[in-house]
């Protein structure tokens, strides 16, 4: 590669290259159609009066070629504030330049630490995250609760 990237805060009309790339990376890890909502829940949710989440996108001669999506998060025992990086994704052609090492410190500015998940089939993936010094957290597991299992839930109260 030798053409200059360089990164910036995502906008509202920025949606569709958000969308393209999260469905690249869902196809690239064996969940093609995985990604729900659509541009309609990025700009929703992502740059409505309240947004829940941050996009850093890495850009070469006008085009998106990376994007890291995160959100800040609170450690009650770590007493620290941190980011957890929901979605990170190169574009094959630009991988192994360095530019998803600079998305994940874009995105750690202000944080006390990094948080993030990597699908089990990712390997490639873990492997990039070890060699970038996270290590994985074996004393958690992840579990999520939607659909009608949060509806039963919601309803108790």
């Amino acid at each position: 590669m030798t053409d200059q990237v360089t990164l910036r805060l995502a906008r509202a009309e920025d949606a569709g290259l958000i969308q393209a790339m999260l469905e690249a990376l869902a196809a690239e890890t064996g969940y093609p159609g995985a990604i729900k909502g659509g541009e309609t829940a990025i700009l929703a949710h992502g740059f409505g009066p309240r947004p829940l989440f941050t996009a850093h996108l890495a850009m070469c001669d006008g085009k998106a070629v990376g994007m890291a999506l995160c959100f800040p998060e609170y450690s009650s025992w770590r007493g620290l504030p941190g980011i957890y990086v929901q979605d990170l994704y190169v574009a094959p052609d630009h991988r192994g330049a360095g530019v998803a090492l600079a998305l994940l410190a874009r995105a750690a500015r202000g944080a006390q630490y990094l948080r993030l998940s990597v699908a089990a089939s990712n390997e490639a993936g873990a492997r990039f995250y070890e060699a970038a010094g996270f290590s994985e957290a074996s004393a958690e597991r992840i579990f999520v609760l939607e659909g009608e299992g949060l509806k039963a839930l919601r309803d108790k109260v």
